[in-house]
């Protein structure tokens, strides 16, 4: 069963700064994925025991630590694609455009940001969101997931979750490998708001 958007869209709030209602959130989205997604929500429970009494400040620095500080596990997609390459500010550009069509605020983060990510993934059209899903958001999520089960992480979990919801998202289709991402057509990208805006009435 998929994941309501509204779901997706709390999982990338997890990916945001911690604030005082980080830990209600963390514990809300758990609770709504138990239904559609056993294992993601089993994911966020890991999560939420490796910090349950912990404070706001221990919550981020450990955020910092793990994303901010860290390049491995950066939190701007495009960065895992492209790196500094001029292909990065294409997907910028392209991603931008997603958001806006999709009606979804970048919130003072750079629009290949995950949480934003996420929560278009959440929105998109099924023959629109498998193809976002492999090609762009699984190559850098399955990496970032590795790199955090190695270390140990408490925040493990979150990109757990992730990857489980992307790849029911992908069906079938084979994640992009790492020679492949230079290579995509990324108008598909430009375009997939607009098909996805086309089915809801004007405001």
């Amino acid at each position: 069963m998929n994941a309501h958007p509204a779901t997706w869209e709390a999982l990338g709030g997890l990916f945001r700064y911690p604030d005082a209602t980080y830990g209600n959130r963390l514990h809300h989205c758990r609770q709504a994925l138990e239904t559609c997604c056993p294992q993601a929500a089993a994911c966020l429970l890991e999560v939420e025991e490796a910090l349950a009494g912990r404070s706001q400040t221990d919550w981020e620095e450990l955020y910092t630590r793990t994303f901010d500080l860290n390049p491995s596990c950066a939190l701007d997609i495009g960065w895992h694609l492209y790196g500094e390459q001029y292909e990065r500010g294409r997907f910028l550009v392209r991603c931008r455009d997603l958001l806006r069509e999709l009606e979804i605020e970048e919130d003072g983060e750079l629009p290949d940001h995950l949480s934003s990510l996420l929560s278009a993934l959440g929105r998109l059209p099924e023959e629109l969101a498998a193809p976002f899903a492999a090609r762009f958001l699984l190559p850098a999520l399955l990496v970032m997931r590795e790199v955090l089960r190695d270390k140990g992480s408490d925040f493990a979990g979150l990109l757990g979750a992730a990857v489980i919801l992307a790849e029911e998202k992908k069906g079938d289709l084979p994640v992009a490998q790492p020679q492949q991402r230079i290579d995509f057509d990324l108008v598909q990208i430009g375009t997939a708001g607009s098909k996805a805006a086309a089915g809801r009435p004007m405001r």
